[in-house]
């Protein structure tokens, strides 16, 4: 008889029966992320407008995306209710902008990830 061992890391698992529906919110104008939102439209046309993402949960993660539609072309300050944000060089700030569309891909999932203190892209 011989016995064959492994190592085995079992995760927490998460299984979703009927789906998904992750919150979206439309940005029309200056002003926040409501607290439930994963994925937000900025729609502000040619006016400059500063977003604020929803304070942390300490120690949890937490993600939001934002995406320029079609037609915006002002300016997007985004900025946290508290820490930093980095920029995307890596830098740290209050806040940071988000590029025009590009065919680089500018402007479109631009994804911001919480670690409970600040917002990391």
């Amino acid at each position: 008889i011989s016995f064959h061992w492994c190592n085995m890391i079992v995760a927490d698992e998460l299984d979703l029966r009927g789906g998904f529906l992750p919150q979206l919110q439309v940005i029309t104008a200056t002003g926040a992320v409501s607290p439930n939102v994963v994925k937000v439209i900025v729609s502000n046309g040619a006016t400059a407008i500063t977003i604020t993402l929803p304070p942390h949960v300490a120690g949890k993660s937490r993600m939001v995306s934002l995406s320029r539609g079609a037609g915006s072309t002002g300016g997007i300050t985004v900025r946290g209710v508290t820490g930093n944000i980095q920029a995307l060089a890596g830098a740290w700030a209050l806040t940071t902008t988000m590029g025009l569309h590009s065919a680089a891909g500018a402007g479109v999932d631009i994804q911001f990830w919480s670690d409970g203190t600040n917002w990391y892209r």
